[in-house]
């Protein structure tokens, strides 16, 4: 269930545990932004998610850690918090994963079951 990505352990869902996300990539940004790439028969196409780790987070592997997720808003992306908002700098004092999803062109972070019917 967990995958070495980057000399950074994550955890990737199985999908023999019900949900077939796939690490399609990733790249290392810099020391602690890693840049992902996923794909799931949810979503169409490639879904980019950038991820902050605090600093030493690879020297402590069983370290439990909070995630605050940051979401773009419209007509952005993933890169929005790093590239605008200043999210590496605003929380490199602090013990904290920041992950930072694409919302996809009009996806808008719902959930459209059944086509929104």
């Amino acid at each position: 269930m967990g995958a070495l990505v980057g000399a950074v352990p994550i955890l990737i869902p199985s999908p023999a545990l019900g949900n077939p996300l796939h690490l399609v990539g990733s790249t290392r940004l810099d020391s602690r932004l890693t840049q992902y790439a996923f794909s799931t028969p949810s979503v169409t196409g490639v879904t980019d998610t950038r991820v902050l780790f605090p600093s030493g987070y690879a020297t402590h592997p069983r370290r439990r850690y909070p995630v605050l997720y940051l979401l773009h808003g419209a007509l952005d992306d993933d890169t929005a918090w790093t590239t605008k908002g200043q999210a590496e700098q605003l929380t490199a004092p602090y013990p904290v994963i920041v992950v930072m999803p694409s919302s996809g062109t009009s996806g808008g972070y719902t959930n459209w079951y059944n086509g929104g019917a």
